[in-house]
């Protein structure tokens, strides 16, 4: 039984396909797909031919509002790295600004006592830069919610309150297949740090991120099913 990646068309190897859930996992692009449409149905047991995972409990960051055909799904960001990033930020900051503060006001003077260096300012600038991302970045993880929206055949992708990349207005007409996939969101101690994303493959073929950054399957899973359903794509 040869199979290949349904979203990158690489050959998946032996020991990332599962039998019993009828789902293969691509190395290459980290995509997870039912595989059943590619394979004899001999080969597959009967009772396992077609997939049925059946209802998907509603992950606990959820919280879900679906009535008058419209869909509102608010999902609470994971806060594990944020204390991480805020200790960071703090204790970064608070040396940078030392810095930043005597350059200013003008206490590092060069040898003629005209005034601070410019090359000092210049050197600054990327510590400055990581303060602020840093920080940035953590008061998202702390605040942040995502909202997916659906009304009036459009589906939108909002992070908020904090600035944040991935809002998207696409057009449910357009969209052809969900799915789910894992990548490589960090590396902590030189392990890395897994999380899943939902995407869209558009009637063109164009693929888009549609939610990133959920810790487990089971949130990846469920967004996926209650968008399906909604929408009335199938599986």
């Amino acid at each position: 039984m040869q199979l290949n990646c349904r979203s990158c068309g690489k050959q998946i190897s032996a020991e990332d396909i599962n039998l019993d859930t009828v789902l293969a996992k691509c190395r290459s692009c980290h995509a997870v797909f039912d595989f059943s449409a590619q394979v004899k149905m001999e080969t597959v047991p009967e009772a396992k031919s077609k997939r049925d995972r059946g209802e998907i409990p509603m992950p606990r960051q959820f919280v879900v509002d679906e009535r008058g055909g419209r869909l509102s799904i608010t999902r609470k960001w994971g806060r594990g790295p944020a204390i991480f990033f805020l200790i960071f930020s703090v204790f970064w900051n608070s040396v940078v600004s030392v810095f930043v503060v005597g350059f200013l006001s003008g206490s590092m003077k060069t040898e003629e006592g005209s005034g601070p260096p410019w090359f000092m300012g210049v050197f600054l600038i990327p510590f400055v830069l990581v303060g602020i991302g840093t920080g940035w970045a953590a008061l998202a993880l702390l605040l942040n919610r995502t909202t997916i929206r659906v009304e009036s055949r459009r589906l939108k992708v909002t992070n908020a309150p904090i600035p944040w990349p991935g809002n998207r207005d696409l057009d449910t007409a357009s969209l052809d297949q969900l799915y789910c996939e894992e990548y490589v969101a960090y590396t902590q101690n030189d392990v890395p740090q897994y999380r899943l994303a939902v995407h869209a493959i558009c009637k063109d073929g164009a693929k888009l991120k549609l939610v990133r950054g959920m810790e487990d399957a089971g949130q990846a899973l469920y967004l996926e099913q209650l968008l399906e359903k909604h929408l009335g794509i199938v599986d």
